[in-house]
Protein backbone atom coordinates (compact mmCIF):
# COMPACT_ATOMS: atom_id res chain seq x y z
CA UNK A 1 0.00 0.00 0.00
CA UNK A 2 1.12 3.08 -1.04
CA UNK A 3 2.18 5.78 1.90
CA UNK A 4 0.12 9.01 0.62
CA UNK A 5 2.28 11.45 3.23
CA UNK A 6 5.29 10.39 1.30
CA UNK A 7 4.35 10.81 -1.84
CA UNK A 8 3.88 14.41 -1.13
CA UNK A 9 5.65 16.75 -2.97
CA UNK A 10 7.73 19.38 -0.22
CA UNK A 11 7.22 22.39 -1.48
CA UNK A 12 9.86 23.93 0.61
CA UNK A 13 12.36 22.27 -1.30
CA UNK A 14 13.22 24.06 -4.22
CA UNK A 15 15.93 26.17 -6.27
CA UNK A 16 15.27 29.65 -7.45
CA UNK A 17 17.70 29.75 -10.81
CA UNK A 18 18.20 31.60 -14.21
CA UNK A 19 17.82 29.41 -17.59
CA UNK A 20 18.66 31.17 -20.90
CA UNK A 21 16.74 29.85 -24.00
CA UNK A 22 17.06 31.65 -27.17
CA UNK A 23 18.29 34.57 -25.73
CA UNK A 24 15.22 35.41 -23.26
CA UNK A 25 16.27 35.07 -19.42
CA UNK A 26 13.84 32.88 -17.63
CA UNK A 27 13.63 32.76 -13.77
CA UNK A 28 12.23 29.52 -12.43
CA UNK A 29 11.57 27.48 -9.24
CA UNK A 30 13.10 24.06 -9.35
CA UNK A 31 12.19 20.92 -7.53
CA UNK A 32 15.15 18.38 -8.50
CA UNK A 33 15.45 14.79 -8.05
CA UNK A 34 11.96 14.57 -6.52
CA UNK A 35 11.48 10.58 -5.89
CA UNK A 36 7.81 9.59 -7.59
CA UNK A 37 6.97 6.53 -6.53
CA UNK A 38 7.23 4.84 -2.83
CA UNK A 39 8.91 1.81 -3.94
CA UNK A 40 11.85 2.15 -6.16
CA UNK A 41 14.21 0.17 -7.32
CA UNK A 42 16.39 2.48 -8.72
CA UNK A 43 16.08 5.83 -6.92
CA UNK A 44 18.69 7.73 -8.86
CA UNK A 45 16.33 7.16 -11.79
CA UNK A 46 12.40 6.98 -10.28
CA UNK A 47 12.64 10.84 -9.75
CA UNK A 48 11.63 13.49 -11.47
CA UNK A 49 12.48 17.69 -11.83
CA UNK A 50 9.76 20.36 -12.19
CA UNK A 51 10.29 23.73 -13.36
CA UNK A 52 7.73 26.45 -12.76
CA UNK A 53 8.20 29.42 -14.28
CA UNK A 54 8.80 32.90 -12.21
CA UNK A 55 9.41 35.48 -14.93
CA UNK A 56 10.66 36.08 -18.38
CA UNK A 57 12.69 38.64 -19.47
CA UNK A 58 11.88 40.23 -16.24
CA UNK A 59 7.75 39.62 -16.56
CA UNK A 60 6.18 38.22 -13.27
CA UNK A 61 4.64 34.65 -14.83
CA UNK A 62 1.72 33.24 -13.30
CA UNK A 63 1.88 29.56 -12.97
CA UNK A 64 -0.90 28.61 -11.84
CA UNK A 65 -3.69 26.52 -14.49
CA UNK A 66 -0.70 26.92 -17.01
CA UNK A 67 -0.25 23.33 -19.63
CA UNK A 68 2.46 20.89 -18.09
CA UNK A 69 4.90 19.71 -20.51
CA UNK A 70 5.64 16.42 -19.73
CA UNK A 71 9.18 15.76 -21.80
CA UNK A 72 10.47 11.98 -21.18
CA UNK A 73 14.61 12.20 -22.08
CA UNK A 74 14.46 7.91 -23.14
CA UNK A 75 16.72 7.44 -25.86
CA UNK A 76 17.58 3.55 -27.10
CA UNK A 77 15.41 2.25 -24.16
CA UNK A 78 18.23 3.55 -21.82
CA UNK A 79 17.65 4.48 -18.13
CA UNK A 80 17.68 8.29 -17.48
CA UNK A 81 18.51 10.56 -14.20
CA UNK A 82 17.79 13.85 -13.55
CA UNK A 83 20.05 13.52 -10.62
CA UNK A 84 23.83 14.57 -10.60
CA UNK A 85 25.76 15.93 -7.65
CA UNK A 86 25.74 19.50 -9.55
CA UNK A 87 21.90 19.78 -9.39
CA UNK A 88 21.02 17.77 -6.22
CA UNK A 89 18.80 20.40 -3.93
CA UNK A 90 19.43 19.68 -0.14
CA UNK A 91 16.34 19.02 1.92
CA UNK A 92 14.69 21.77 3.00
CA UNK A 93 16.64 24.18 1.62
CA UNK A 94 15.39 27.16 0.16
CA UNK A 95 17.21 29.92 -2.04
CA UNK A 96 15.73 33.61 -2.85
CA UNK A 97 18.22 34.47 -5.40
CA UNK A 98 19.49 32.92 -8.84
CA UNK A 99 22.06 29.77 -8.38
CA UNK A 100 24.51 29.25 -11.06
CA UNK A 101 25.05 25.45 -11.53
CA UNK A 102 27.97 24.39 -13.81
CA UNK A 103 25.99 22.95 -17.38
CA UNK A 104 26.29 19.06 -17.92
CA UNK A 105 27.74 18.29 -21.22
CA UNK A 106 28.06 14.87 -23.33
CA UNK A 107 29.21 11.91 -21.44
CA UNK A 108 28.89 13.70 -18.27
CA UNK A 109 25.84 12.48 -16.08
CA UNK A 110 25.16 9.04 -17.54
CA UNK A 111 27.75 7.58 -19.50
CA UNK A 112 27.12 7.99 -23.08
CA UNK A 113 24.28 10.57 -22.52
CA UNK A 114 23.64 14.22 -23.08
CA UNK A 115 21.92 14.69 -19.79
CA UNK A 116 21.52 18.47 -20.97
CA UNK A 117 19.07 18.97 -23.85
CA UNK A 118 20.65 21.47 -25.42
CA UNK A 119 18.38 25.02 -26.49
CA UNK A 120 15.30 23.63 -26.67
CA UNK A 121 14.73 22.26 -23.44
CA UNK A 122 13.81 25.09 -21.45
CA UNK A 123 10.80 26.21 -24.73
CA UNK A 124 7.97 25.15 -22.54
CA UNK A 125 9.27 27.71 -19.61
CA UNK A 126 9.59 30.41 -22.45
CA UNK A 127 5.93 29.89 -23.40
CA UNK A 128 5.13 29.95 -19.48
CA UNK A 129 4.50 26.13 -19.10
CA UNK A 130 5.61 24.26 -16.59
CA UNK A 131 7.99 21.70 -17.58
CA UNK A 132 8.62 18.10 -15.67
CA UNK A 133 11.84 16.21 -16.66
CA UNK A 134 11.06 12.30 -15.67
CA UNK A 135 13.81 9.49 -14.60
CA UNK A 136 13.58 6.44 -15.98
CA UNK A 137 14.59 2.37 -15.64
CA UNK A 138 15.84 1.16 -18.57
CA UNK A 139 17.20 -1.82 -20.82
CA UNK A 140 21.06 -1.15 -18.85
CA UNK A 141 19.97 -1.09 -14.89
CA UNK A 142 22.10 -4.03 -14.10
CA UNK A 143 22.38 -4.87 -10.12
CA UNK A 144 23.90 -7.77 -8.33
CA UNK A 145 24.30 -9.40 -11.98
CA UNK A 146 19.89 -8.97 -12.41
CA UNK A 147 18.51 -7.16 -15.34
CA UNK A 148 15.48 -4.84 -13.75
CA UNK A 149 14.90 -2.30 -16.29
CA UNK A 150 13.41 -4.37 -19.27
CA UNK A 151 10.36 -3.11 -20.82
CA UNK A 152 7.52 -2.79 -19.95
CA UNK A 153 9.69 -0.82 -16.97
CA UNK A 154 10.07 2.73 -19.09
CA UNK A 155 6.34 3.27 -19.58
CA UNK A 156 5.57 1.59 -16.25
CA UNK A 157 7.93 4.84 -14.53
CA UNK A 158 6.36 7.30 -16.99
CA UNK A 159 2.78 6.78 -15.88
CA UNK A 160 3.66 6.54 -12.44
CA UNK A 161 5.31 9.93 -12.61
CA UNK A 162 1.71 11.67 -14.13
CA UNK A 163 0.36 9.17 -11.44
CA UNK A 164 2.33 11.78 -8.93
CA UNK A 165 1.68 15.06 -10.45
CA UNK A 166 -1.76 14.39 -10.39
CA UNK A 167 -1.76 13.34 -6.79
CA UNK A 168 0.46 16.70 -5.67
CA UNK A 169 -2.01 18.37 -7.87
CA UNK A 170 -2.48 20.82 -5.41
CA UNK A 171 0.88 21.30 -4.78
CA UNK A 172 2.39 22.02 -8.20
CA UNK A 173 1.21 25.00 -9.96
CA UNK A 174 0.48 24.19 -13.67
CA UNK A 175 -2.50 22.25 -14.62
CA UNK A 176 -2.63 18.66 -14.30
CA UNK A 177 -5.88 17.61 -16.46
CA UNK A 178 -3.76 19.34 -19.08
CA UNK A 179 -0.62 17.62 -19.04
CA UNK A 180 1.21 17.21 -22.67
CA UNK A 181 3.34 14.21 -23.03
CA UNK A 182 6.62 14.77 -25.39
CA UNK A 183 9.45 12.51 -26.63
CA UNK A 184 11.77 11.83 -29.28
CA UNK A 185 13.04 8.19 -31.03
CA UNK A 186 12.14 5.50 -28.66
CA UNK A 187 11.29 8.34 -26.12
CA UNK A 188 8.14 9.47 -29.06
CA UNK A 189 7.00 5.76 -29.00
CA UNK A 190 6.60 6.06 -25.30
CA UNK A 191 5.04 9.67 -25.87
CA UNK A 192 2.85 7.60 -28.35
CA UNK A 193 1.75 4.65 -25.65
CA UNK A 194 1.26 7.29 -22.71
CA UNK A 195 -1.25 8.64 -25.17
CA UNK A 196 -2.95 5.52 -26.13
CA UNK A 197 -3.12 3.68 -22.80
CA UNK A 198 -4.44 6.26 -20.28
CA UNK A 199 -5.55 4.16 -17.18
CA UNK A 200 -4.88 1.04 -19.02
CA UNK A 201 -5.78 -1.76 -15.64
CA UNK A 202 -3.08 -3.92 -17.64
CA UNK A 203 -0.39 -2.03 -16.07
CA UNK A 204 -1.70 -1.59 -12.45
CA UNK A 205 0.11 -4.39 -10.53
CA UNK A 206 3.25 -2.89 -12.31
CA UNK A 207 2.39 0.29 -10.99
CA UNK A 208 1.17 -1.41 -7.36
CA UNK A 209 5.05 -2.88 -7.69
CA UNK A 210 6.60 0.24 -7.45
CA UNK A 211 4.53 1.93 -5.03
CA UNK A 212 3.07 4.27 -8.13
CA UNK A 213 0.04 6.62 -6.33
CA UNK A 214 -3.10 5.82 -6.73
CA UNK A 215 -4.56 8.14 -9.48
CA UNK A 216 -4.78 8.54 -13.22
CA UNK A 217 -2.03 8.59 -15.79
CA UNK A 218 -3.96 9.47 -18.73
CA UNK A 219 -2.62 12.79 -20.91
CA UNK A 220 -4.34 15.38 -22.54
CA UNK A 221 -1.92 15.40 -25.68
CA UNK A 222 1.05 13.10 -27.05
CA UNK A 223 4.09 15.07 -28.71
CA UNK A 224 6.04 11.96 -31.10
CA UNK A 225 8.90 13.23 -32.67
CA UNK A 226 10.41 10.42 -34.77
CA UNK A 227 8.83 7.81 -32.58
CA UNK A 228 9.76 4.46 -32.80
CA UNK A 229 6.61 1.90 -32.41
CA UNK A 230 5.09 -1.06 -33.15
CA UNK A 231 8.47 -3.10 -32.84
CA UNK A 232 7.21 -6.21 -34.13
CA UNK A 233 6.67 -4.65 -37.34
CA UNK A 234 9.64 -2.64 -37.89
CA UNK A 235 11.74 -4.89 -39.64
CA UNK A 236 9.30 -5.50 -42.00
CA UNK A 237 8.24 -2.67 -42.86
CA UNK A 238 11.98 -1.17 -42.70
CA UNK A 239 12.84 -3.64 -45.89
CA UNK A 240 9.45 -2.81 -47.41
CA UNK A 241 10.45 0.98 -47.66
CA UNK A 242 14.54 0.65 -47.66
CA UNK A 243 14.91 -2.99 -48.46
CA UNK A 244 15.88 -2.14 -52.41
CA UNK A 245 17.66 1.34 -51.98
CA UNK A 246 20.69 2.35 -52.09
CA UNK A 247 23.25 1.90 -48.76
CA UNK A 248 23.78 5.69 -47.57
CA UNK A 249 26.50 5.56 -45.09
CA UNK A 250 29.02 8.48 -43.71
CA UNK A 251 32.58 8.15 -45.08
CA UNK A 252 34.34 5.32 -43.88
CA UNK A 253 31.24 3.49 -42.84
CA UNK A 254 30.70 -0.39 -43.80
CA UNK A 255 27.60 -2.15 -44.17
CA UNK A 256 27.22 -5.77 -44.68
CA UNK A 257 25.65 -7.04 -47.86
CA UNK A 258 21.76 -7.29 -48.18
CA UNK A 259 20.58 -10.61 -48.38
CA UNK A 260 17.88 -10.19 -51.17
CA UNK A 261 16.27 -13.42 -49.81
CA UNK A 262 15.57 -11.90 -46.45
CA UNK A 263 14.70 -8.56 -47.37
CA UNK A 264 12.17 -10.26 -49.91
CA UNK A 265 10.40 -12.06 -47.48
CA UNK A 266 10.08 -9.61 -44.45
CA UNK A 267 9.03 -7.00 -47.53
CA UNK A 268 6.24 -9.74 -48.51
CA UNK A 269 5.40 -9.90 -44.34
CA UNK A 270 5.02 -6.05 -43.97
CA UNK A 271 2.11 -5.86 -46.98
CA UNK A 272 0.06 -9.20 -45.68
CA UNK A 273 0.33 -7.38 -42.48
CA UNK A 274 -0.69 -3.72 -44.00
CA UNK A 275 -3.57 -5.08 -45.79
CA UNK A 276 -4.69 -7.06 -42.91
CA UNK A 277 -4.99 -3.40 -40.94
CA UNK A 278 -7.96 -1.96 -43.08
CA UNK A 279 -7.22 1.45 -42.27
CA UNK A 280 -8.80 4.43 -44.30
CA UNK A 281 -5.91 6.88 -45.14
CA UNK A 282 -6.86 11.11 -45.22
CA UNK A 283 -8.32 12.92 -48.27
CA UNK A 284 -10.22 10.58 -49.84
CA UNK A 285 -7.41 8.01 -50.77
CA UNK A 286 -9.02 4.97 -49.44
CA UNK A 287 -8.20 2.02 -47.49
CA UNK A 288 -3.93 2.20 -46.76
CA UNK A 289 -2.38 -0.72 -48.97
CA UNK A 290 0.87 -0.85 -50.38
CA UNK A 291 -0.33 0.38 -53.51
CA UNK A 292 -1.22 3.98 -52.39
CA UNK A 293 1.35 4.19 -49.77
CA UNK A 294 3.83 6.23 -52.35
CA UNK A 295 1.19 8.30 -54.08
CA UNK A 296 -0.09 9.42 -50.53
CA UNK A 297 2.81 9.88 -48.66
CA UNK A 298 4.09 12.37 -51.76
CA UNK A 299 1.37 13.84 -52.40
CA UNK A 300 0.20 14.92 -49.04
CA UNK A 301 3.56 15.39 -46.77
CA UNK A 302 6.58 14.87 -48.96
CA UNK A 303 5.91 17.51 -51.98
CA UNK A 304 3.74 20.08 -49.24
CA UNK A 305 7.33 19.73 -46.77
CA UNK A 306 9.55 20.41 -49.89
CA UNK A 307 7.58 22.86 -50.64
CA UNK A 308 7.25 24.60 -47.06
CA UNK A 309 11.33 24.81 -46.88
CA UNK A 310 11.79 26.38 -50.66
CA UNK A 311 9.12 28.95 -49.81
CA UNK A 312 11.14 29.97 -46.48
CA UNK A 313 14.48 30.86 -48.44
CA UNK A 314 15.76 33.45 -50.11
CA UNK A 315 16.62 32.63 -53.97
CA UNK A 316 20.45 32.24 -53.79
CA UNK A 317 19.63 29.54 -51.09
CA UNK A 318 17.60 27.89 -53.48
CA UNK A 319 19.41 28.00 -56.70
CA UNK A 320 22.58 26.59 -54.68
CA UNK A 321 19.97 23.88 -53.29
CA UNK A 322 18.71 23.06 -56.63
CA UNK A 323 22.02 22.65 -58.06
CA UNK A 324 23.20 19.59 -56.08
CA UNK A 325 19.78 18.03 -56.46
CA UNK A 326 18.82 18.31 -60.10
CA UNK A 327 16.06 15.97 -59.76
CA UNK A 328 13.43 18.60 -57.79
CA UNK A 329 11.51 20.64 -60.01
CA UNK A 330 10.88 24.07 -58.48
CA UNK A 331 8.91 27.35 -60.26
CA UNK A 332 8.80 29.32 -57.34
CA UNK A 333 5.15 28.05 -56.32
CA UNK A 334 4.91 24.56 -56.73
CA UNK A 335 7.98 21.50 -56.22
CA UNK A 336 7.42 18.59 -58.42
CA UNK A 337 9.74 15.34 -58.80
CA UNK A 338 9.95 11.44 -59.24
CA UNK A 339 8.99 9.43 -55.82
CA UNK A 340 11.82 7.10 -57.22
CA UNK A 341 14.60 10.24 -57.35
CA UNK A 342 13.34 10.82 -54.10
CA UNK A 343 14.24 7.81 -52.18
CA UNK A 344 17.41 6.86 -53.74
CA UNK A 345 18.07 9.93 -52.66
CA UNK A 346 17.14 8.99 -48.86
CA UNK A 347 19.18 5.27 -49.34
CA UNK A 348 19.35 3.10 -46.32
CA UNK A 349 21.41 3.26 -43.47
CA UNK A 350 20.76 0.12 -41.46
CA UNK A 351 21.97 -3.27 -41.83
CA UNK A 352 19.66 -6.50 -42.17
CA UNK A 353 18.23 -6.94 -40.10
CA UNK A 354 17.91 -3.77 -38.71
CA UNK A 355 15.52 -4.27 -35.65
CA UNK A 356 15.37 -7.87 -34.50
CA UNK A 357 19.18 -8.50 -35.20
CA UNK A 358 20.12 -12.13 -35.96
CA UNK A 359 23.06 -11.55 -33.06
CA UNK A 360 20.94 -9.68 -30.39
CA UNK A 361 23.38 -6.55 -31.42
CA UNK A 362 20.49 -3.88 -31.75
CA UNK A 363 18.98 -1.49 -28.47
CA UNK A 364 15.80 -3.09 -29.18
CA UNK A 365 17.11 -6.80 -28.30
CA UNK A 366 18.11 -5.38 -24.84
CA UNK A 367 14.71 -4.25 -23.71
CA UNK A 368 13.47 -7.59 -23.95
CA UNK A 369 14.23 -10.77 -21.62
CA UNK A 370 14.04 -11.75 -18.42
CA UNK A 371 16.61 -10.39 -15.12
CA UNK A 372 18.73 -12.99 -16.08
CA UNK A 373 18.60 -12.16 -19.88
CA UNK A 374 20.53 -9.91 -21.32
CA UNK A 375 18.58 -9.57 -24.87
CA UNK A 376 16.46 -11.31 -26.40
CA UNK A 377 14.31 -12.22 -30.16
CA UNK A 378 10.98 -10.31 -30.20
CA UNK A 379 10.48 -11.53 -33.78
CA UNK A 380 8.93 -14.73 -35.07
CA UNK A 381 10.53 -13.96 -37.84
CA UNK A 382 14.10 -13.37 -36.40
CA UNK A 383 14.14 -16.55 -33.61
CA UNK A 384 12.91 -19.14 -36.66
CA UNK A 385 15.53 -18.03 -38.69
CA UNK A 386 18.00 -18.63 -35.73
CA UNK A 387 16.68 -21.37 -33.88
CA UNK A 388 14.23 -23.04 -36.30
CA UNK A 389 11.01 -22.82 -38.03
CA UNK A 390 9.50 -24.65 -35.08
CA UNK A 391 10.82 -22.02 -32.53
CA UNK A 392 8.93 -19.30 -30.64
CA UNK A 393 9.78 -16.47 -29.25
CA UNK A 394 8.84 -16.35 -24.81
CA UNK A 395 5.22 -15.61 -23.08
CA UNK A 396 6.94 -13.55 -21.36
CA UNK A 397 8.43 -11.49 -24.46
CA UNK A 398 4.98 -11.34 -25.98
CA UNK A 399 3.84 -9.72 -23.13
CA UNK A 400 6.22 -7.16 -22.76
CA UNK A 401 6.19 -6.45 -26.66
CA UNK A 402 2.11 -5.66 -26.13
CA UNK A 403 2.91 -3.85 -23.21
CA UNK A 404 5.18 -1.22 -24.70
CA UNK A 405 2.79 -0.85 -28.47
CA UNK A 406 0.28 2.05 -29.18
CA UNK A 407 -0.65 -0.01 -31.52
CA UNK A 408 -1.88 -2.47 -29.60
CA UNK A 409 -3.35 -0.38 -26.81
CA UNK A 410 -5.29 1.60 -29.92
CA UNK A 411 -6.38 -1.05 -31.47
CA UNK A 412 -7.89 -2.92 -27.59
CA UNK A 413 -9.29 0.18 -26.80
CA UNK A 414 -8.52 -0.63 -22.90
CA UNK A 415 -7.40 2.87 -22.29
CA UNK A 416 -7.82 6.65 -22.54
CA UNK A 417 -6.66 7.94 -25.56
CA UNK A 418 -5.40 11.67 -25.59
CA UNK A 419 -7.52 13.53 -28.12
CA UNK A 420 -4.51 15.71 -29.29
CA UNK A 421 -1.66 14.16 -31.05
CA UNK A 422 1.53 15.86 -32.87
CA UNK A 423 3.73 13.91 -34.62
CA UNK A 424 6.88 14.81 -36.92
CA UNK A 425 9.65 13.36 -38.64
CA UNK A 426 12.46 14.36 -40.46
CA UNK A 427 11.38 13.66 -44.36
CA UNK A 428 15.07 12.33 -45.02
CA UNK A 429 14.48 9.75 -42.36
CA UNK A 430 16.20 6.47 -43.32
CA UNK A 431 16.64 4.61 -39.67
CA UNK A 432 13.11 4.02 -39.05
CA UNK A 433 10.25 2.57 -41.10
CA UNK A 434 8.03 5.56 -42.26
CA UNK A 435 4.98 4.00 -42.77
CA UNK A 436 4.22 3.14 -39.44
CA UNK A 437 3.93 6.87 -38.75
CA UNK A 438 1.48 6.77 -41.34
CA UNK A 439 -0.40 3.65 -39.43
CA UNK A 440 -0.39 5.60 -36.67
CA UNK A 441 -1.90 8.41 -38.26
CA UNK A 442 -4.95 6.29 -39.75
CA UNK A 443 -5.30 4.30 -36.23
CA UNK A 444 -6.09 8.00 -34.67
CA UNK A 445 -8.21 8.90 -37.78
CA UNK A 446 -10.38 5.52 -37.01
CA UNK A 447 -11.01 7.13 -33.68
CA UNK A 448 -12.23 10.51 -34.94
CA UNK A 449 -8.89 12.33 -33.90
CA UNK A 450 -6.30 14.23 -36.38
CA UNK A 451 -3.35 14.54 -36.06
CA UNK A 452 -0.76 17.49 -36.61
CA UNK A 453 1.32 15.56 -38.63
CA UNK A 454 3.75 16.38 -40.96
CA UNK A 455 7.44 15.89 -42.22
CA UNK A 456 10.64 18.13 -41.82
CA UNK A 457 12.28 18.82 -45.54
CA UNK A 458 16.07 16.58 -46.00
CA UNK A 459 16.21 16.43 -41.89
CA UNK A 460 16.46 13.15 -40.74
CA UNK A 461 15.33 10.84 -37.55
CA UNK A 462 14.16 13.28 -34.56
CA UNK A 463 14.40 15.93 -36.57
CA UNK A 464 11.36 18.99 -36.32
CA UNK A 465 11.59 22.55 -37.45
CA UNK A 466 8.55 24.10 -35.82
CA UNK A 467 8.83 23.98 -32.10
CA UNK A 468 7.61 27.54 -31.73
CA UNK A 469 4.53 26.35 -34.07
CA UNK A 470 4.03 22.83 -31.10
CA UNK A 471 4.10 25.72 -28.36
CA UNK A 472 1.51 27.49 -30.08
CA UNK A 473 -0.75 24.33 -30.73
CA UNK A 474 -0.48 23.93 -27.24
CA UNK A 475 -2.15 27.17 -26.26
CA UNK A 476 -4.58 26.83 -28.39
CA UNK A 477 -5.62 23.20 -27.66
CA UNK A 478 -5.43 24.07 -24.04
CA UNK A 479 -7.29 27.08 -24.10
CA UNK A 480 -4.18 29.44 -23.26
CA UNK A 481 -3.30 32.77 -24.99
CA UNK A 482 0.19 34.03 -23.48
CA UNK A 483 2.90 34.19 -25.62
CA UNK A 484 6.62 35.63 -24.63
CA UNK A 485 6.39 37.28 -28.24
Amino acid sequence: MTDMIKMRLDTDRYLIKTENCQGHEIVCREYLAVPYVENPTAPDHQCLNIYVPVAVDGIDVNAEGVPIVFQNKISGYRSYSVTTEQRRTPRKTRFETPVAFPRIGPGEGIPGRMANAGALQFTPLLERCVLVIPGNRGKDNLMGGKWFGKAPAPIIDLKAAIRFLRFNKDRIPGDTEHIISVGSSAGGGMSALLGASGNDPEYEPYLDSVGAAKERDDVFAAVCISPIQDLEHQDMAYEWQYGRLPVHLPEGGVLPPVDREISSSLSELFEEYLNGLGLELRGGYGIFTPENYKEYHYREFIKPSAERWLRSQDKETVRVYLEDRPWIHWDGAEADFDFADYERYLGRIKRLVPFDTFEFSNAENTLFGSEDEPAAHFTEFSIRHCMGDSADISELVKAQRRLINPFTKLREGTGRVAQHWWIRNGAKECGAAVPLLHILDSQLQQKGIEANFRFAWDKGHCAEDDRPEMMQWIRKITGQVNSCS
